[in-house]
């Protein structure tokens, strides 16, 4: 399995692909953010192409703009041929609207359909891809929520969230434009070390997007991957206890794409407690909201008796995270992921930029 981190940013672009000869597979988790379609995106999906093969599942986890603007811009290139995707799942406004018994017409009319792609944001762009989806014939149209499964191939997928509750949150968030005060720089936490932030209380992203997120839990041949878009840890928690994992009957995973690309509201002692998991992926480059957390790395980093970190870009190098001394009292790597050179991680599963 080669599994693609692509530079998208700030956002999350990531290419999974399994499967020998004719039975090669594709799937796409979200797009990044607009440019990462023309710079790196557009390059993946002519290969596949050129290949006779196709994206057979393009999962949008959510509505943010780091995640969906890279979409948005592969359904506005027209001289791209969208007959490559064979399924889509897409937790769309009308779909919700449909879900929760919503007036989809009223939501319709509180936003404006027709503004040019390039000033949408967030719950623009989820319409403007809704509609760009409907003219296919590949889109799941139903709810994806928490229990819902696929196989692609060998693949088998669980959804872990989002929950019905955080869908039902979006469902009154379409309306709403997202607030440009969201976009402002967080304070970095690099200075503290890795003692004083694993003592931090754990404190949940109360995002209404980021709640609606997919979250999914893929099951190839031997290996488990965990990849958990901007979900909510407690929503994933409860999906895990759900169906049998706790402390006392951990979920092994060969590899855990970390959510909101290293956010420290978005992991929890609770969730590190029902994993043993030793490869960690964050995607982000380190430019925007002060992400990763060096608390949530660090939380990651003590809670398996040797972590490995590994990241598309080279900002934690660079920004010295963290200092020799944490590298030297902490059983830690910190791995940069290459375009032309894969990190091998046990279970068959190779990783690229």
């Amino acid at each position: 399995m080669d599994i693609k981190i692509l530079p998208a940013m700030h956002g999350d672009c990531i290419l999974i692909s399994f499967g020998e000869g004719k039975n090669r597979k594709n799937i796409l988790i979200d797009g990044g953010v607009s440019r990462t379609y023309r710079l790196y995106l557009k390059d993946e999906l002519i290969k596949i192409k050129s290949k006779g093969e196709y994206i057979d599942l393009l999962i949008i986890t959510h509505i943010d703009d780091d995640h969906i603007a890279g979409i948005c811009r592969w359904f506005e290139d027209d001289e791209f041929d969208k007959s490559i995707i064979k399924k889509v799942w897409f937790n769309s406004k009308r779909n919700i609207c449909r879900h929760f018994n919503s007036d989809v017409k009223e939501v319709e009319n509180t936003v404006q359909l027709n503004v040019n792609l390039s000033n949408k944001k967030s719950v623009k762009q989820g319409i403007y891809l809704e509609d760009k989806l409907s003219e296919l014939n590949t889109w799941v149209k139903e709810v994806i929520f928490e229990e819902y499964k696929d196989e692609i191939g060998e693949c088998k997928i669980r959804v872990l969230s989002p929950d019905l509750k955080g869908l039902e949150k979006l469902n009154n968030k379409w309306e709403i434009e997202e607030s440009k005060n969201t976009k402002k720089a967080r304070a970095v936490d690099y200075k503290y070390l890795i003692e004083e932030l694993i003592l931090r209380e754990d404190v949940e992203d109360k995002s209404v997007p980021n709640e609606s997120s997919i979250a999914v839990l893929m099951e190839y041949r031997e290996s488990n991957i965990l990849l958990l878009g901007d979900a909510k840890a407690s929503v994933v928690v409860k999906a895990l206890n759900r169906i049998g994992y706790n402390e006392s009957n951990k979920l092994n995973l060969n590899l855990l794409k970390v959510a909101h690309h290293g956010s420290k509201n978005n992991i929890s002692e609770e969730l590190l407690k029902i994993i043993e998991c030793k490869n960690y992926v964050i995607s982000t480059d380190s430019q925007m909201h002060g992400l990763p957390d060096k608390e949530c790395l660090s939380k990651i980093i003590v809670s398996n008796r040797e972590v490995n970190l590994y990241f598309n870009y080279n900002y934690i190098l660079k920004k010295k995270v963290f200092t020799q001394e944490e590298y030297e009292k902490f059983n830690f790597k910190c791995n940069i992921l290459r375009e032309d050179e894969s990190c091998y991680i046990e279970g068959g599963i190779y990783l690229w930029r």
